[in-house]
Order: C-alpha cells, then sequence, then structure tokens
C-alpha cells in the first residue's frame, strides 16, 4: 500500500495534471516527505460521443483494432456499450501515459486489457511489450464515465497493488 503521505501527495500532483499531461514520477516534496521511486501517473479523459462516433463510422473495423474480443463482448452487452468502450479507450490511453518514460515499442491497444475483477472492480492486464514494460511493477485502474465523459487513471508502482 501506498502510505498516507505519499498518497495525498499523489492526489495533490494529480489534481494538477491537465488532460493530456504525463507526470513520469512525482518530485520530491520541500518539506521532507519523501519521494516514491517509480510512481508513475496516467491519466485521460474520453468523450463517450467521439466514441460513439467512431463506432459509428469504422464500426467493427474500430473494434477489432483498439480492444480484445473480451472487452468488446463485455461492451456489447451493456445497454449503452459506447460508455464502457470509452472507459476502456481512456484506461489505455493512461496506460501509456503512466509508463511513457519506458521503452514502449510494439505496444498496441490489444496489448492493454481491461477486465471486471472477482469484486467487481475494474484491472489491467497488459499482453506481450506491455507486460515488459511494467517489469516487475503493478498498475492500479480507476475508471468512470457518465453520459458524456469518460474517465481514467493509472498508476504504477511496485508498491501498488492492482
Amino acid at each position: 500500500m501506498i502510505p498516507f503521505a505519499r498518497l495525498i501527495y499523489t492526489v495533490a500532483a494529480i489534481s494538477s495534471l491537465k488532460r493530456g499531461c504525463r507526470s513520469n514520477m512525482i518530485p520530491t516534496m520541500e518539506n521532507g516527505v519523501t519521494n516514491t521511486p517509480g510512481l508513475s501517473v496516467g491519466i485521460d479523459l474520453v468523450s463517450v460521443a467521439r466514441i460513439e462516433r467512431m463506432v459509428d463510422r469504422w464500426g467493427t473495423k474500430f473494434l477489432k483494432r483498439v480492444f480484445t474480443d473480451d472487452e468488446i463482448a463485455y461492451s456489447t452487452s451493456k445497454a449503452r456499450p459506447a460508455l464502457s468502450l470509452a472507459a476502456r479507450f481512456a484506461a489505455k490511453e493512461a496506460f501509456f501515459k503512466a509508463v511513457s518514460n519506458r521503452n514502449v515499442a510494439g505496444i498496441g491497444f490489444k496489448h492493454i486489457e481491461v477486465v471486471v475483477s472477482e469484486n467487481g472492480n475494474p484491472t489491467l492486464v497488459a499482453h506481450g511489450p506491455a507486460r515488459q514494460a511494467l517489469a516487475a511493477e503493478s498498475a492500479a485502474l480507476s475508471i468512470s464515465h457518465d453520459r458524456e465523459l469518460a474517465v481514467a487513471i493509472v498508476v504504477t508502482s511496485p508498491e501498488v497493488k492492482a
């Protein structure tokens, strides 16, 4: 677990991020609270309407290029699939931002999968080169959506338990 002081500092750093910004490492705080080596944060915000337009325009070609078969099956089982697809798209983008300071060559959208764990929480599963980019680290994921927007945040660290 992340100690409380580190968690508070991480939340403060995340709240200062602008859409699309990357935070490779949280700098050491001036008041002496220690830095968390290896902590990386990625965040992304996606318009649900944008995903709906992409699905309308490209259909299965878009879905098969970006999402795994299980993600497509899960999302299309929902009343409004674009909400679930947008959240998963945001999670993948957030993952790319969180690992942007590593060698990410060869990582595609389908190498990052969002699954629902037994307790109902979204969890990232990294395949192939995405798994190698994480090395010994783990990734924690939080996603949310409403009618218009989906947001995801990914925190990678040796200390974070997914």
